[in-house]
């Protein structure tokens, strides 16, 4: 119950969010400015007093603070709005659960982990941002704030704004809108944080993980591997035979609900920048480990359909799953990026080696590998 106490407080005194966030080093001009939006912001899943609480206050805390351009790096983040036309700010966290503020947030807003659309990692955490205008409209991002104490080369957020300046993140459809990075020494060190589109869906993973245990869900797999292979078809083109790092199912939402009326259905909502050092064969490894997670979700899945359903046929096989996937890959590669992932995938097979980034199974491997080999 003290979380929920804690919500009443911000709510019977709205100077609390402000002396906090003055305590942190945001400047009056600022807090006197912005002094009534500042108190309209809701907090959603947060206890500013938990550990976790400290790193929401330090992202508010990040929006409020002036760049070098000498505006917020929320106006700059919205950058053709005025704040005096925001009446309402929501803070929610989207949480794994792992460090979770309370049980009653949890129960007090409704959210529950198999339902949250972002994936958090161990590596940062995110906060959806939902900007209420007066107009009526509202404006949303995610804001990412990096965990741990590390370099640039280390930090996900600062290799993902390599990503986004690069010549690969520009215009590119696939990733997520980028609205802006900044560093700020909250105390005594840098933080770093990092505002995006905020992508409707769910992460691939806790789609399928919903899905029911039935043939028509085993197609859903199938339809799914074909809408990833033409997004990951894309990027592959795009970076020349080379992807972003991390791609794993968590970091790439699924609008499963617009899938039809989006040419883009699966995008990329994380990474952790550019593969150093044997990208190209790096890059082919991601395609394959896709195909393998998507292969096991379905195999689980089936199994757990046959041991309630004895003796039914089921429509939809695993090489549907991989079929679509590669059929949907490969026609859509160029000449050229067709030839790059040919080759590494015929010397990943025949060269194996202990530095490789996955484990794939041998029988994918060649599947893949025989397949490329008959497709025109």
């Amino acid at each position: 119950m003290e979380n929920i106490e804690k919500i009443k407080k911000i709510e019977k005194d709205p100077t609390y969010l402000s002396e906090r966030l003055k305590d942190m080093g945001v400047d009056d001009y600022v807090l006197n400015k912005y002094k009534d939006l500042i108190e309209n912001i809701e907090f959603i899943n947060i206890n500013l007093d938990s550990h976790a609480g400290k790193v929401h206050l330090k992202m508010v805390g990040a929006l409020f603070s002036r760049m070098e351009n000498d505006k917020t790096f929320l106006k700059n983040i919205i950058k053709n709005v005025e704040l005096e036309e925001v009446g309402k700010i929501d803070v929610s966290d989207y949480s794994s659960g792992e460090d979770a503020d309370s049980e009653e947030l949890f129960a007090l807003t409704g959210m529950a982990a198999e339902n949250i659309d972002l994936d958090i990692g161990t590596n940062r955490r995110v906060n959806k941002v939902d900007c209420y205008l007066k107009s009526g409209n509202c404006i949303s991002f995610t804001l990412s704030a990096d965990l741990h104490r590390v370099g640039d080369e280390e930090s996900n957020s600062s290799q993902e704004k390599s990503v986004f300046e690069s010549d690969f993140g520009q215009e590119n459809p696939v990733l997520q809108k980028y609205y802006g990075y900044f560093k700020k020494d909250f105390d005594g060190q840098d933080s770093r944080f990092i505002a995006k589109e905020y992508l409707p869906g769910k992460n691939i993973s806790h789609y399928l993980n919903g899905l029911s245990n039935n043939d028509e869900s085993l197609l859903d797999i199938s339809d799914l591997s074909s809408d990833l292979a033409y997004s990951m078809a894309y990027l592959y083109k795009k970076g020349n035979g080379e992807l972003v790092s991390d791609l794993k199912l968590e970091n790439i939402i699924y609008n499963y609900e617009d899938s039809n009326e989006v040419e883009y259905s699966c995008r990329v909502c994380d990474n952790s920048g550019f593969y150093s050092e044997n990208q190209k064969r790096k890059s082919a490894y991601q395609i394959l480990a896709h195909l393998q997670s998507l292969l096991s979700i379905f195999n689980n899945k089936k199994m757990l359909f046959l041991r309630d359903n004895k003796n039914v046929e089921i429509e939809t096989k695993q090489e549907d799953v991989i079929n679509a996937y590669l059929d949907s890959f490969l026609e859509n590669l160029d000449a050229g990026s067709m030839a790059v992932f040919k080759n590494n995938i015929k010397d990943i097979l025949n060269n194996p080696s202990d530095k490789d980034i996955f484990e794939i199974d041998k029988d994918i491997l060649e599947y893949a590998s025989d397949y490329l080999d008959f497709f025109k």
